[in-house]
């Protein structure tokens, strides 16, 4: 078990609080520190230097989409997403995540006991796995293979 003396009044445990204060590891007090300075700068709105990363980092997908034979002739979108756009990103230390829409299609999930054809929904001539493949490769042509990592997601 630990006690935490900085959480203990004072006032009421003074006594007793000075036999604890020798066992706090100065190292301790430090890396409290470090970390509420850590979260006080993460909470800051992000730089001009920052905010013009992000930017170029979604300008540069949206050139890649519009350099794709394959999507430029699509209704895409490209957009900021996640914890950049949200501000709740980590300064310096977080990637910037780019959303890339395809309004061609839809993608969806039938209710029990139904079909696409019962729910009159017509098979799409662009499915999702060939638009993450135009996408992947439209970076790929951009950005170059080594730059580019397929995921599960992404």
């Amino acid at each position: 078990m630990r006690l935490n003396p900085d959480k203990l009044d004072e006032n009421r445990y003074s006594s007793k609080l000075q036999l604890f204060r020798p066992l706090i590891h100065p190292h301790q007090i430090s890396m409290n520190q470090q970390w509420e300075d850590k979260f006080s700068f993460w909470a800051q709105s992000p730089s001009k230097t920052e905010t013009e990363r992000a930017q170029n980092a979604e300008q540069m997908v949206r050139n890649a989409i519009k350099a794709s034979s394959a999507l430029n002739a699509r209704d895409v979108k490209v957009f900021a997403q996640g914890s950049y756009r949200n501000r709740t990103n980590i300064r310096r230390e977080s990637d910037v995540d780019i959303g890339v829409v395809c309004y061609d299609t839809f993608f969806f999930e039938n209710p029990p006991d139904t079909t696409r054809e019962t729910l009159g929904i017509q098979a799409a001539s662009y499915d999702y796995d060939q638009f993450k493949n135009d996408v992947g490769q439209a970076l790929v042509d951009y950005f170059g293979s080594g730059a580019v990592t397929r995921g599960d997601k992404a």
